[in-house]
């Protein structure tokens, strides 16, 4: 069973209207903007997409440039710390260099209880090379 639709008026097809060669009027675009109304406009997604994707590229160019900040600060902490560890480690090798000296260990050694080995007391170990 075939029902048959009846053509509407809308469904018609429309002619273009006839345009006759007519001398060209001079129009006032500010009036007929001005009588024209507002169509809304459909934007959908993309400025959201857009707005996105600047307040992302803002967002990572902070977080960046306070990365780099946190990182020349840590560079710094560390040079300074290279530093004192350089000066402690000289104070050090003085210390070092004054305690393995005999004649400054000696004296040390009387004072805290030590005495000179006997003749039997010392064996010598002899190393093959």
């Amino acid at each position: 069973m075939a029902l048959a639709i009846p053509q509407t008026r809308a469904a018609a097809p429309r002619r273009p209207p006839k345009v006759s060669p007519r001398r060209l009027q001079q129009v006032d675009l500010t009036s007929r903007l001005a009588r024209r109304k507002t169509v809304p406009v459909k934007l959908g997604i993309l400025p959201f997409l857009a707005v996105g994707a600047a307040a992302l590229v803002y967002f990572f160019t902070i977080w960046q440039s306070n990365q780099m900040v946190a990182e020349v600060q840590m560079l710094d902490a560390l040079t300074r710390q290279g530093a004192e560890l350089e000066r402690r480690n000289d104070q050090l090798r003085i210390k070092l260099a004054g305690l393995t000296s005999l004649d400054d260990v000696a004296p040390w050694a009387r004072s805290h209880g030590f005495r000179e080995p006997t003749k039997g007391q010392v064996v010598r170990v002899r190393t093959q090379r």
